[in-house]
C-alpha cells in the first residue's frame, strides 16, 4: 500500500511539473511575466519535490517497507514518549 501512496504523490508532482511548463509557455505567448515566473516556481518546486519523493521512495523499498501489504506502525507498550 505504502508503495502506491508513493507511485500516486510522484504522479500528482509530474502533473504539476507538467502545469508549470504549461504556464511558462502560455505565459511567453502572453508576454506575461507573472504568469511565466509563477509557472517557473510551480515547476521547480514540483521537480524538487519529486526528487525527494524519488530519494525516499527508494530508501523505503532497499528497507523492505514495500515487502508488506500495510503500513506497519511500532506502538511503545509502556505509553512512554
Amino acid at each position: 500500500m505504502a508503495q502506491f501512496m508513493g507511485d500516486a504523490v510522484f504522479l500528482m508532482e509530474l502533473s504539476l511539473v507538467s502545469l508549470g511548463l504549461i504556464a511558462i509557455h502560455f505565459g511567453r505567448q502572453q508576454r506575461a511575466v507573472l504568469v511565466s515566473t509563477a509557472g517557473t516556481i510551480l515547476a521547480v518546486g514540483a521537480a524538487l519535490t519529486a526528487v525527494c519523493t524519488s530519494f525516499y521512495w527508494i530508501s523505503y523499498a532497499q528497507q523492505g517497507d514495500f515487502s508488506h501489504a500495510q503500513i506497519v506502525v511500532q506502538i511503545d507498550s509502556t505509553g512512554d514518549e
